[in-house]
């Protein structure tokens, strides 16, 4: 199969990586706040805004667009994210753009990357969406696993359209690597 294809079986997308995630009109006020960040300039760069509060992860998109160069995203960032303190867990393959925006006075950080590791971490949290995050909400209804040339379901996901995935992954997973050794909330 063509790794892109989105397989359907009686109206039900197949393989999909994450499940229901509950959808809300606003995020609550909470415990912590972090950001995720994935890169684009061709594909979208994708902000998100991440709160923690009492075991359960509540989730907001704030930016999701293409062509912006790193000045660009900075501009928007100093208006999305008010307090600069706050952590930001950025695309690691992407070090010389995260330190300009360290530079920028942001409290960013290089994610860990372990896309494996990284979703079953995500699958464990209860998660609530704000309905205002429509390529959130698209991305998590079609983000799934891979097949090989056989139909069996490989442990990576389709590299498609998972720009905010890839940003939620990285802040939730490689904040709770910072918690250490603290217990982690599952």
């Amino acid at each position: 199969l063509f790794p892109y294809t989105t397989l359907f079986r009686s109206g039900v997308l197949e393989n999909l990586i994450y499940g229901l995630w509950s959808e809300i009109n606003s995020c609550p006020e909470a415990n912590e706040t972090i950001y995720g960040l994935d890169f684009g300039f061709n594909q979208p760069s994708a902000l998100i805004e991440i709160r923690l509060k009492d075991e359960e992860v509540f989730i907001r998109q704030l930016l999701y667009q293409s062509g912006l160069t790193n000045s660009q995203l900075i501009d928007k960032m100093q208006t999305l994210i008010p307090d600069k303190s706050k952590e930001i867990y950025a695309d690691s393959a992407e070090p010389a753009r995260i330190e300009e925006i360290y530079g920028a006075g942001f409290n960013i950080h290089s994610s860990d990357k372990s896309a494996k590791d990284g979703i079953d971490y995500v699958k464990r949290q209860k998660i609530s969406v704000t309905s205002d995050s429509p390529d959130i909400i698209k991305e998590r209804r079609s983000y799934s696993y891979k097949k090989d040339k056989n139909g069996r379901i490989l442990d990576d996901p389709v590299k498609f359209a998972d720009h905010s995935m890839d940003a939620i992954r990285y802040a939730l997973y490689t904040h709770s690597l910072q918690l250490e050794p603290r217990i982690r909330w599952l």
